[in-house]
């Protein structure tokens, strides 16, 4: 079927004129198939886990535009002090682990949303996305870096701020503790309940190994029955 008919041309031949060349191999000039299928719609699991990255990427953009915000008003002044430039680096770390954690997490919606919107199987396709180990690598990478540079960007707040303040001790001193303290509070608060989640992760998934264990067992025993029947 690779003739014309009538001035129409086949899907054969417009496949073959529609292959982008390898000097725009940047520009797609194909889409995924568009299925409208009422099971895409429905809530699943997944969508509902997306909900919770979801929210780390919105708060990394805040904490990345205050972040690259306080780094070009120190670079704006002359270096003087050693701990004005310790402070902007610090700044430049957590400008580019929170603009990290963005990318990551908005490739893997904009991704597992495409998936998931594939078709009969787009669940299927996008729950083997969600488990690949590099995906989840990155996933929990983003995540981690980004409740870890929290506490190390308020540090930072107080390390500019003490150079800022110059020789005001009475100012910069008490501003400064509360934010050190502050900093290494939220540092303890964040490893305090993630060992509680694993706690209660590692107990639930031992719970359910009996019933799925007895689920398994009676169904097979229920299996065998009916072939012996």
């Amino acid at each position: 079927m690779a003739h014309v008919a009538h001035g129409v041309v086949t899907d054969e031949e417009f496949d073959s004129h529609d292959q982008p060349n390898m000097f725009l191999s940047l520009l797609r000039s194909s889409s995924m198939e568009i299925t409208n299928d009422p099971r895409i719609m429905a809530k699943n699991v997944l969508l509902t886990r997306l909900g919770a990255f979801h929210v780390i990427a919105i708060t990394a953009v805040l904490v990345a535009n205050k972040a690259i915000g306080s780094m070009l008003a120190l670079e704006a002044k002359e270096i003087k002090d050693p701990l004005q430039y310790v402070a902007l680096v610090v700044l430049a770390a957590t400008f580019m682990s929170n603009l990290f954690a963005v990318i990551v997490i908005i490739i893997q919606l904009f991704h597992l949303t495409r998936l998931s919107t594939a078709g009969p199987t787009g669940f299927e396709l996008a729950r083997s996305y969600y488990l690949n180990a590099n995906v989840v690598t990155m996933r929990h990478l983003a995540a981690r870096t980004f409740f870890f540079f929290i506490p190390v960007f308020i540090s930072a707040e107080a390390a500019s701020i003490w150079v800022k303040l110059g020789d005001k001790w009475l100012r910069k001193l008490p501003i400064c503790i509360i934010l050190f303290v502050s900093a290494i509070a939220l540092l303890f608060i964040n490893m305090k309940h993630r060992n509680i989640f694993q706690e209660k992760y590692a107990e639930a998934k031992t719970r359910e190994q009996p019933m799925l264990a007895s689920m398994r067992f009676h169904a097979a025993s229920a299996t065998s029955q009916r072939s012996i029947g």
